[in-house]
């Protein structure tokens, strides 16, 4: 490992020294490792090279910290994409405790059957476990249809515990899709509140607008993964994508 060193004193001012490694080592306060080149032209930062991972950048910590590896711009953060494949549920997991916020997109959801409008549904995994009781929610849905401009929205309530899960959108046989909301899911004192909304095209004419607000009631531990399904059928297509939002 050659390194160049810039010491303290007039006589360590600038000291180099060589070895057959091939990595190119900046040290400060005479021996400290600050900057390191790698024979495969990869920067690693600090006295143990941090070398980050694919795709992110370098952020300044200011004139007291040494800069740090982290996520590309943005304020939404990819954490992890499953896809449907006449699956009977898809999981998706990966919430933790790193962001306040998460928010999941579904896109491209069909049936395996290809017929009828089934309910795409969801469960909270609390302290563990995947919850099969005690979800209340509130959804409402809509279409462009004369009847339904007319003022006929219909609502769906449910105003007791007992539900087997919360709906996220009654599906159509084209183009579903939905987006998610998840606020603070590592909280042990609070319970977790979800709202989605969603939508689809069911041939040519019509399109539905779906919004739900819900939670599980089980209990206050940390949630921490979210299943979905469709009630009676299998998910033929349909990508599920997690995102955390920057804590600031």
């Amino acid at each position: 490992m050659s390194s160049i060193s810039a010491g303290t004193t007039s006589g360590t001012a600038l000291v180099s020294t060589g070895d057959t490694t091939g990595n190119l080592v900046l040290k400060t306060n005479t021996n400290t490792d600050a900057l390191t080149l790698n024979t495969s032209g990869a920067i690693g930062v600090g006295t143990t090279p941090s070398y980050g991972t694919a795709g992110q950048v370098l952020t300044s910590g200011g004139s007291a910290a040494a800069p740090t590896w982290g996520a590309a711009g943005g304020s939404l953060i990819f954490i992890t994409s499953l896809t449907a494949s006449n699956s009977a549920t898809i999981d998706l997991e990966g919430i933790d405790s790193t962001y306040k916020n998460y928010v999941i997109y579904g896109s491209n959801i069909t049936n395996a059957s290809g017929s009828g409008n089934p309910q795409l549904v969801c469960r909270t995994k609390i302290n563990g476990s995947y919850q099969t009781t005690n979800y209340i929610y509130q959804s409402f849905y809509n279409d462009n249809t004369a009847v339904q401009n007319s003022g006929n929205t219909t609502w769906q309530n449910q105003a007791s515990q007992g539900t087997t899960s919360l709906y996220v959108l009654r599906l159509t046989n084209e183009n579903s899709s939905f987006q998610m909301t998840i606020p603070n899911p590592s909280s042990t004192t609070q319970y977790k509140p979800i709202t989605s909304t969603g939508q689809g095209i069911s041939g040519s004419s019509t399109i539905w607008q779906h919004q739900t607000f819900g939670m599980c009631v089980t209990g206050q531990q940390a949630l921490t993964g979210m299943r979905f399904f469709i009630v009676g059928d299998n998910l033929l297509t349909g990508t599920f994508s997690l995102y955390g939002i920057k804590n600031s």
